[in-house]
């Protein structure tokens, strides 16, 4: 589908969520409220907290292309809507409707740079410094004759995390954090309209890669004229 966005996406309606989540028919239902490149989110309801009087919604992920999929049922977050009528507005409702969308975008992402090339071959230079530490630090112990095991395991311990100053792995993975998936998170934020956190994304992807770049062009979205309505 490319960049553009797709004319199946629904407009989140909170008053037609509260008239109908209490029919069976829509227990099991699910809308496409986002699609662009090769991620969907998708809504539905989790379930109902009577005790905190909310109702529970679920933002569940789906990726193209993406054979090893079990991930994708841990990256979903729930966010409530309040059922009482003084407990809830729109403003509220769609801040925790992006909050959790922006959630799942950033799970999917870390999803990705962890088993990505760079971070696992990361990891695994780490691990080869740390092997390398640990024999230095038995090699002292050897040299001075300390044979008591406690003793032993507790100083190669000090003595890793002693000459360890960081991790290879979280650098390669932290300079890819927002900027992996920046033009998921920027291509949402301009569908839902915010404005406010687009400008303060771009300027934390600023921050971090020293330029305003995305891997691919954002697309001209507008969220009356392309969003269906949810049925």
């Amino acid at each position: 589908m490319g960049n553009a966005l797709s004319t199946k996406v629904c407009k989140f309606d909170l008053n037609f969520i509260l008239k109908n989540y209490l029919k069976e028919t829509f227990w099991g239902k699910s809308w496409l409220i986002f699609d662009y490149n090769k991620m969907r989110l998708f809504l539905t309801i989790s379930s109902i907290d009577v005790a905190r009087k909310m109702l529970i919604l679920k933002i569940k992920p789906s990726m193209d292309g993406d054979e090893d999929a079990w991930w994708e049922y841990w990256s979903a977050e729930d966010f409530g809507i309040g059922l009482l009528s003084g407990c809830r507005n729109e403003k509220i409702v769609k801040n925790a409707l992006v909050g959790a969308c922006l959630k799942v975008i950033g799970n999917c992402e870390r999803h990705e740079i962890a088993n990505s090339k760079s971070c696992i071959e990361a990891g695994e230079m780490d691990e080869a410094f740390n092997n390398s530490l640990s024999c230095e630090a038995n090699g002292i112990l050897d040299d001075k004759g300390i044979t008591d095991e406690d003793v032993r395991t507790r100083f190669i311990k000090s003595y890793v995390s002693e000459n360890t100053s960081e991790k290879y792995a979280e650098a390669v993975f932290q300079s890819q954090d927002e900027a992996l998936y920046a033009s998921y998170y920027l291509a949402f934020l301009l569908y839902m309209e915010e404005n406010e956190r687009y400008e303060a994304f771009e300027k934390r992807l600023i921050g971090k890669t020293g330029e305003f770049a995305v891997p691919f062009a954002l697309p001209e979205i507008g969220s009356e004229k392309d969003a269906g309505r949810m049925k």
